[in-house]
């Protein structure tokens, strides 16, 4: 086995041993197999290129298309040239499930069944992982640079997993590191020369001992070193995340600074709802109805997710300090922790009063309460007095579609959301005449026309909204999140909640368990005199999801009947990103970021898949450019620009696939040679400026220091350019082109260094 399939295999296991860290994400090692395919395709189109005379500086490009071809056989081979080559089709079809698979990401919570967008993520990730490590490794001959794309890959588990990555996976990525740098750095000590025996070695008979004493302390070293990075660790405390991304024990909370709080609590509902065993999270009494319970209010919603902001803010108030008459009739509610471990507190709707231990804040704003320094603990009791609205149907359709300045912000929405959405609200509140009646219309449309399933599509992203309306299925979280941007759409102030509903009651007591199952999302709508009240979209089907009284007495003219599914509707399933002519949304003042130019949406991974190839591409002219500049820069006299001149006569020969014997013969026999051939046998310019750079070089050579002064009227650089540009002129265009993106003379100059380090002493 030669030093470069030593080296290239060394760099594909590291890529793979490295790869096994991010085993913990997902369910089972099936999405291993695409990973495998891509490594050992990077690594061949390497090695292959490699082992041909002349073109083996092409071997990153050679790496980077076996890549690519790689991904489009895998992931696009139907709209890809004969299968595997990706033409406009395949790199439309790629970057169309990675933008999918990027939503899946911020939509699914570890350990997942990898999708197909999240799978070519993986295999593309680990296969980018691939190039970039047998270009450092084989190439540029630094394999110790190779620890950084290594890392960057165990980076990725460690920042999503709660638990942390785990030793094993740490292991075998620590293993494959090290076995890079042992086979790299036998190949360069093999460089020195022949092994040197010393007479204690010769006296046991053992000719290879030396070598045996090193390898046998390279690995006790990297032993050791493994040893001590798993078992050091043990002994520092871990943070762990919970529900909302917040920690389960320790310094957990929200942390202070008003711009939004940094959870992920779609991700977690989902992961709770699909438990194969509920968790309990807590139990309670009430003097009252069992009620819903919020935990969480998202305000704001960015075109990919919804966010809460605000919380931590300076106007925050003590919990204990809360005191509020507004309201309906009170009710007294005592809830006690069981299972739930988080920062904030899951009380009934309109809270006045609260009593609970600890150092718990109250949002004003969004009635959330938060713990800044801790989380629920077990057994820990608390007692919430609240006044749950109950206006009636009158009530609200009295109600006005003013606005209240206060709540103007809850109109705001991105001006990207596609315009087919809002006309489908509109025809879905056609003939309303109220904000209430609205709200009737659009809860009414999904309660009516939409399936409730735990296995659909998760997110709240523009791309998942779109599926949602046209699939008409999902669970809580697209319900809750759809019915609140319409509502926006058609001037109602809205947000959205996450809680859990009331749950059920145990036997033979007055007290509710509510459990991981009864996780639940519902949107908020504000109305002006009355407050913020819920409504349930959600075809749940448990008899959890409950339709509020105010929300079931409502009337909608008939005119405004939501479609059925096999009514006309506006089509959501091919929706452009802006709105028709560049325009916003019609109502774009009350939206963020409703000015500026609009642009035609370009999928950010397409725009990275063609930034590699770009990248993949110019390797070659940056490396020859690199070359003549630094050659160019080093010449510091006139003899020294001579020989630079000449170097790059060579190098422009080698490049256009053209003899050349300057290397072994003299100036001016390789001249004349060179002259008398058919490329510049009619080009007397280009002949009489080889033949005065063919006599400078022989002076700068052989004239010692009468050089300086018998080259002082010599134009160098001038003659090159003469004879470079007849010789591109006589040959095809082709052999230009290839010049150009494939300079053999790059890697010629590797492999003379390389030749040279690995030259024996004598």
């Amino acid at each position: 086995m030669n030093h470069q399939l030593r080296t290239s295999a060394a760099a594909a296991a590291a890529t793979f041993l490295g790869a096994l860290a991010l085993a913990p994400l997902f369910v089972g090692f099936r999405w291993l197999g695409p990973v495998v395919v891509v490594i050992v395709c990077v690594a061949g189109a390497s090695l292959l290129i490699r082992s041909i005379p002349g073109v083996a500086g092409a071997a990153p490009l050679a790496a980077a298309a076996g890549y690519l071809c790689a991904l489009t056989a895998l992931y696009a081979p139907s709209q890809a040239i004969a299968g595997f080559l990706p033409g406009p089709a395949a790199v439309h079809a790629l970057g169309t499930t990675l933008s999918s698979g990027f939503t899946d990401t911020t939509e699914m919570s570890a350990p997942v069944s990898p999708t197909t967008g999240i799978s070519l993520i993986t295999t593309g990730g680990i296969g980018l992982v691939a190039v970039i490590i047998d270009i450092l490794a084989t190439t540029l001959r630094r394999p110790a640079l190779a620890g950084l794309p290594l890392l960057a890959v165990f980076t990725v588990p460690a920042a999503v997993l709660t638990k942390g990555v785990g030793w094993v996976p740490f292991v075998f990525a620590a293993a494959g590191y090290l076995l890079l740098l042992v086979v790299e750095g036998r190949e360069r000590l093999a460089g020195w020369g022949r092994s040197v025996v010393g007479s204690a070695a010769r006296r046991w008979g053992a000719a290879g001992s030396v070598g045996r004493q090193i390898a046998r302390s390279g690995r006790g070293i990297a032993a050791m070193a493994i040893t001590i990075a798993v078992v050091v660790p043990l002994a520092i405390p871990g943070l762990h995340a919970g529900w909302f991304g917040t920690h389960h024990t320790g310094n957990a909370g929200v942390e202070p600074g008003g711009h939004g709080a940094t959870i992920q609590p779609f991700v977690t509902l989902r992961r709770d709802l699909t438990r194969s065993t509920p968790i309990p999270e807590f139990t309670y009494t009430s003097t009252g109805e069992p009620g819903y319970f919020r935990m969480l209010t998202l305000d704001e919603f960015d075109g990919t997710t919804w966010r809460a902001t605000g919380l931590a803010s300076g106007d925050d108030i003590s919990a204990r300090e809360l005191r509020s008459g507004t309201g309906g009739r009170e009710v007294v509610t005592t809830v006690t922790v069981s299972g739930l471990r988080e920062a904030f507190l899951p009380v009934p709707q309109v809270p006045v009063a609260v009593d609970v231990d600890g150092p718990w804040k109250f949002n004003t704003t969004t009635q959330v309460f938060y713990n800044p320094q801790g989380v629920t603990r077990a057994d820990q009791r608390y007692t919430v007095v609240s006044r749950p609205l109950t206006p009636s149907a009158t009530e609200l359709a009295e109600v006005s579609a003013a606005v209240d300045p206060s709540v103007a912000t809850y109109l705001q929405y991105p001006s990207s959301i596609p315009q087919n959405i809002k006309q489908l609200a509109d025809q879905i509140v056609a003939g309303a005449r109220t904000p209430y009646q609205k709200a009737i219309a659009l809860q009414n449309w999904f309660l009516a026309n939409f399936t409730y399933d735990l296995d659909a599509k998760s997110g709240s992203s523009t791309n998942a909204l779109e599926s949602f309306l046209r699939d008409r299925t999902g669970y809580c979280e697209q319900f809750a999140a759809t019915m609140a941007l319409m509502a926006r759409m058609e001037g109602i102030p809205s947000r959205v909640d996450i809680g859990f509903t009331p749950g059920t009651q145990i036997p033979g007591t007055n007290r509710y368990l509510v459990t991981t199952a009864d996780a639940h999302a519902w949107p908020e709508l504000y109305f002006s005199g009355i407050g913020w009240l819920r409504f349930e979209p959600t075809p749940r089907g448990d008899g959890q999801a409950t339709v509020p009284p105010y929300g079931a007495g409502g009337t909608v003219p008939s005119a405004t009947l939501p479609p059925t599914p096999g009514a006309s509707a506006p089509q959501v399933g091919n929706i452009p990103s802006v709105a028709p002519g560049g325009a916003a949304a019609p109502n774009a003042g009350t939206q963020s970021g409703g000015e500026g130019l609009s642009l035609p949406h370009i999928p950010l991974p397409l725009v990275g898949l063609v930034g590699l190839i770009v990248l993949a591409v110019l390797c070659g002219p940056a490396a020859r450019w690199w070359v003549r500049q630094r050659r160019w820069s080093a010449a510091d006299d006139v003899a020294a620009r001579v020989h630079a001149a000449w170097a790059e006569l060579g190098d422009d020969l080698r490049d256009l696939g053209l003899d050349w014997s300057g290397e072994t013969d003299t100036p001016r026999r390789a001249a004349t040679a060179l002259a008398a051939s058919t490329h510049l046998r009619f080009q007397e310019d280009a002949r009489e400026a080889l033949l005065r750079l063919a006599r400078a070089e022989e002076i700068a050579r052989y004239a010692g220091p009468l050089a300086a002064q018998r080259l002082s009227d010599t134009h160098a650089e001038r003659d090159h350019n003469i004879v470079r540009q007849a010789l591109r002129e006589a040959v095809p265009r082709g052999r230009r082109i290839r010049a150009l993106l494939l300079p053999a003379s790059i890697a010629q100059g590797l492999r003379t260094r390389r030749a040279g380090r690995r030259a024996t002493i004598p």
